[in-house]
């Protein structure tokens, strides 16, 4: 699968805001899929195989050697093409007639992707027949981003700032005059035009990206180049360049060993390095394969083993960094792991070592999709793990969470089931199986495609309104961030989805799920007499009346207080943050989103509180803006400087109105990334535990 459709490893994402979820239901959702629709065109003898999808799934890529009608495609030769949520079909590399073209990238919002071909398009100044890099703008308008001085050579690969303002492109052609080595080099190109070499022009260096901030000012990337004096060997080293072009050693240590970047936070404050090395300074003190942690005051700490010369594999890691999974054979003395087969743990930011594979004793555990916060972890095994209900012997996922026991996430049949993606808020899990799993309407022994919510439910995503014409196997390819819409391939003729070919093609499906309808309940029986002078109780009833001290009737499912009935997930108060209103001239995706990174977006934070009649005594909600080490907690008199581990301590208690409703105001909103908690204080019980509900981003000016 290529990594723009790796579920979970987008470093590109816009920074948006991302709102908590309400814990898991007891209330069952109903909804249905919708019939699965073309992605790709599903007419000519050409397969079609999806590309990428935007993270919230409006825009799909997909690439055929067909030439679609209506978009000015004239040849066979391989292109790329755009599905629009609007049902509208666009070529995307459009210009290149006659020759290939490759999908490279694409912006958070759709609004460009980036191809390849060595076509040289017109008008572009494009004169040779090498591979360069193209931007197509939605708008049409197309743009060469790989030309230069001594362009002879081909570009390796090219990818988006988070942001989408810089293209980085890996290439050993000169992009600007000083670069005259012939090798590999790092460039950034930005949106006013302007090229920037970001490695050695005059050394064999090799670079790889691996990580860059949201704004591409600052890079992490592998070299084998001794890019500064306390780089002695010549084996690859892991090296950050900040946004003055400093460059600094991340990976520890000077042998004759590699070092592998093996991920880094949003912020690239902690990095994360793997080696064989030795590092005996920060407690490693065998040859295994470990992994360790580079933070922003240049402390090192090692996050795997100490010992037993078991190697240790990155799995995950939090946006923030501060979480971090890893596998291994080394049975670590932590929460019963006595067996010498691969287990999951998590290292958590105060070094805190836990099992996630717990109850996998004799069998093999494997990560395989995570929330972002790393709050939720999927780790697969042919184990059954005991209190999940599976009761197969095929491979299966169970899901992770701190204080919960494990559970079951995948078909607990006999065949082997994959999960392949979570969605942010982690309610949602799409895995694929063989088993025709009972009552939901799969009727072919093939692979499909199936949804599993936290709240109750399971439901088969890859179906036809009727039988298939022949049992052919489905392939997960993406979702979006928020689960809801779900794409995959197949060489089956799905029913009504236009489909006019035997060939391979690329669909869309979603699946839009409500609250089950609560039973308001009829009215109580009255209580029988009970013995005089003992208070009656309230009958759970709606209009239910205890007998004079008797015990309540059975009554139905109403609130004897007359309240309007909560569902069963709101037992435990749930503050949401709601995303900032966009109305008006800002009406458009790409306006809005522009709109939701400005300060004049959270002047005004607002959100909701969800709990049974008056539960809630007092919410406190927490603001922390974070400028690389620096902290801000917002106050009664606006954010006021102080350390990280104090803001987050520093609370503004928030009225809630009459429906639930919560308001604060904000002053002195600046640049930089938010961190929005909440904790809630009930009556008669002690506070519940302290969430994030959210994180926004105010861009700089």
């Amino acid at each position: 699968m290529p990594p723009s459709l790796r579920p979970g490893l987008l470093l590109g994402v816009l920074a948006t805001l991302a709102l908590a979820a309400s814990p898991a239901s007891a209330q069952q959702l109903v909804g249905a899929p919708d019939p699965p629709a073309l992605v790709s065109t599903g007419t000519g003898d050409f397969p079609a195989y999806l590309v990428h999808v935007t993270p919230d799934g409006s825009h799909a890529y997909f690439r055929t050697e067909q030439a679609v009608p209506g978009t000015g495609d004239t040849d066979t030769a391989r292109d790329v093409y755009e599905r629009r949520s609007d049902g509208s079909v666009h070529r995307v590399s459009a210009g290149a007639d006659g020759a290939h073209a490759e999908f490279l990238d694409a912006t958070a919002d759709g609004s460009r992707a980036l191809f390849h071909t060595n076509a040289a398009i017109a008008g572009q100044g494009d004169a040779n027949a090498v591979e360069d890099v193209y931007e197509k703008h939605v708008g049409g308008a197309i743009r060469l981003i790989s030309s230069g001085f001594a362009g002879a050579s081909s570009v390796s690969s090219a990818r988006y700032s988070e942001d989408g303002e810089i293209v980085f492109v890996l290439t050993d052609a000169g992009l600007v005059p000083e670069d005259v080595d012939g090798t590999r080099d790092l460039y950034a190109r930005h949106r006013d035009g302007s090229v920037e070499l970001l490695t050695s022009p005059d050394g064999p260096s090799n670079p790889l990206l691996c990580a860059a901030s949201p704004d591409g000012s600052r890079i992490v990337y592998t070299t084998t180049e001794k890019v500064v004096p306390e780089d002695t060997d010549s084996h690859t080293d892991v090296y950050e360049r900040d946004a003055d072009g400093v460059h600094r050693q991340i990976s520890a240590g000077n042998e004759a060993r590699t070092a592998v970047c093996e991920g880094a936070s949003r912020d690239l404050s902690r990095i994360v390095f793997g080696t064989t090395e030795r590092l005996t300074a920060y407690g490693d003190l065998d040859d295994g394969y470990d992994l360790f942690e580079r933070r922003e005051n240049g402390n090192v700490r090692l996050l795997s083993t100490s010992g037993g010369n078991q190697h240790a594999t990155m799995a995950a890691m939090s946006r923030d960094g501060t979480r971090v999974a890893f596998e291994t054979t080394e049975a670590l003395d932590v929460a019963g792991d006595v067996d010498a087969n691969t287990d999951v743990y998590l290292r958590d930011a105060d070094h805190t070592l836990t099992l996630v594979s717990a109850g996998t004793t004799g069998s093999e555990a494997t990560t395989t999709r995570s929330t972002p916060d790393l709050d939720r972890i999927l780790f697969r095994t042919t184990a059954a793990v005991p209190g999940t209900g599976d009761t197969g012997t095929g491979v299966d996922a169970f899901e992770w969470r701190e204080g919960q026991a494990p559970r079951l996430v995948t078909a607990g049949a006999d065949e082997d089931s994959q999960v392949h993606a979570i969605s942010d808020d982690g309610t949602r899990v799409h895995f694929s199986t063989d088993a025709a799993i009972p009552g939901t309407g799969d009727l072919d022994a093939t692979r499909d495609v199936y949804l599993r919510h936290e709240a109750g439910g399971l439901w088969l995503v890859s179906r036809s309104p009727v039988p298939y014409a022949v049992e052919t196997p489905v392939t997960f390819k993406a979702s979006s961030d928020d689960g809801r819409h779900v794409f995959f391939e197949s060489d089956e003729t799905f029913v009504g989805a236009a489909d006019g070919n035997v060939q391979r093609d690329a669909y869309r499906t979603g699946i839009a799920l409500s609250p089950a309808p609560v039973d308001p309940g009829g009215p109580g029986t009255p209580g029988t007499p009970g013995t005089p002078g003992t208070p009656g109780t309230p009958g759970p009833g709606a209009g239910g009346a205890p007998g004079p001290g008797g015990t309540p009737g059975p009554g139905g499912a109403g609130d004897p207080t007359g309240a309007p009935v909560t569902p069963a997930s709101t037992r435990t108060p749930v503050v949401r943050l709601t995303a900032p209103a966009c109305t008006g001239k800002r009406r458009g995706k790409a306006r809005c989103r522009a709109y939701r990174r400005t300060a004049a977006a959270y002047r005004t934070l607002r959100g909701t509180v969800a709990h049974r009649a008056r539960s809630a005594q007092r919410v406190q909600v927490n603001v922390v803006r974070r400028v690389g080490k620096r902290c801000w907690a917002l106050t009664t008199k606006g954010f006021r400087s102080a350390t990280c581990r104090k803001a987050t301590k520093r609370w503004l208690t928030v009225k809630v109105d009459g429906r639930g409703g919560w308001r604060i105001a904000t002053r002195g909103t600046k640049a930089g990334r938010h961190t929005v908690r909440a904790r809630v204080a009930e009556r008669g019980r002690r506070t519940t535990k302290v969430r994030t509900i959210g994180r926004f981003t105010v861009a700089r000016r």
